[in-house]
């Protein structure tokens, strides 16, 4: 949980990064758009500076989603994590009946059992596959 946590404050580092780029860029292609007394243009510098905005929209787009995966998967490890602390929780109760409630009333019935208790000796025979008892 804490590696996805830190993976999510870096892509969310990372995608402030890339819009302040992203930001640049468009004050450059709005600036080049609006020059007064100049002619628009479409030369080669106009054309990398439009594909640099739209490389950069595709980037942050990805970033985004590939953040939104990283939450969704906190998510489901904090739900994850809840539900295996609720079985840990559930199975230490279950110990601490067993072995503080239970245990004095087994010990109870050993001690009144009686001294000989008659259990069926069982053989497996194995050229037939036959229980004998």
């Amino acid at each position: 949980i804490c590696d996805v946590k830190q993976s999510i404050k870096f892509l969310k580092k990372t995608i402030a990064d890339q819009e302040a780029f992203l930001q640049v860029a468009q004050t450059r292609l709005a600036t080049r758009t609006r020059r007064p007394n100049i002619e628009a243009c479409r030369d080669p510098a106009m054309h990398r500076l439009i594909q640099e905005v739209y490389g950069l929209h595709a980037a942050i787009a990805d970033l985004l989603s590939k953040l939104r995966q990283e939450e969704n998967a906190v998510q489901h490890l904090l739900r994850s994590k809840s539900s295996l602390e609720q079985d840990l929780t559930i199975k230490k109760n279950s110990l601490f009946i067993d072995s503080e409630k239970v245990l004095g009333i087994r010990r109870l019935f050993m001690m009144d059992a009686p001294e000989k208790t008659f259990l069926p000796s069982v053989s497996y025979s194995q050229s037939h596959d036959l229980i004998n008892v």
